[in-house]
């Protein structure tokens, strides 16, 4: 019984101690996004806001609003973001398809990225077939989401028990 105890106050201690670094690094993580201040959209036309854009030195995410105010259908296009250092160069173009975009119609979307530094983005319209690229991109993503189901099914398991 003594050792059953003793097992129970290590469990015990284990778990604070586990939820305790949790909270830590989730405010670390929170706290190391810093706001994207200056972005131009270039295009007019369908409308772009952007409500929140932020990065770290590693990566970042765009979140963004999308209104078709040409006042006609838009049967297939593609938000382009060419995303910039504070030097100015070209660290990376992520894409986002519009299908069927009907007029007056209002889409938000999230684009998470992974590049250095970017301080600066650029939105355009684009018409180019960029299917593959976008293609390569869900697969990047898939890949490394797929990395951390081990880890997270070990830890689930481990909650578990």
């Amino acid at each position: 019984m003594a050792r059953m105890k003793v097992f129970l106050r290590y469990l015990i201690i284990f778990v604070i101690v586990y939820f305790v670094l949790d909270f830590f690094t989730y405010r670390y993580l929170v706290n190391s996004y810093k706001n994207i201040k200056t972005y131009e959209i270039v295009a007019q036309k369908p409308e772009v806001k952007v409500k929140e854009a932020k990065s770290t030195p590693m990566n970042g995410y765009i979140v963004a609003e999308v209104k078709n105010t040409t006042g006609e259908k838009i049967d297939k296009t593609n938000v382009k973001i060419d995303l910039y250092n504070k030097r100015g160069n070209n660290l990376g173009t992520k894409y986002v398809k519009l299908e069927e975009f009907n007029e007056n119609e209002t889409r938000e979307f999230r684009i998470n990225f992974r590049a250095n530094n970017i301080v600066h983005f650029e939105v355009t319209f684009t018409d180019e077939n960029v299917d593959a690229e976008i293609e390569k991109q869900a697969k990047e993503l898939q890949e490394t989401v797929n990395k951390w189901y081990p880890l997270v099914g070990l830890v689930t398991l481990f909650c578990m028990l």
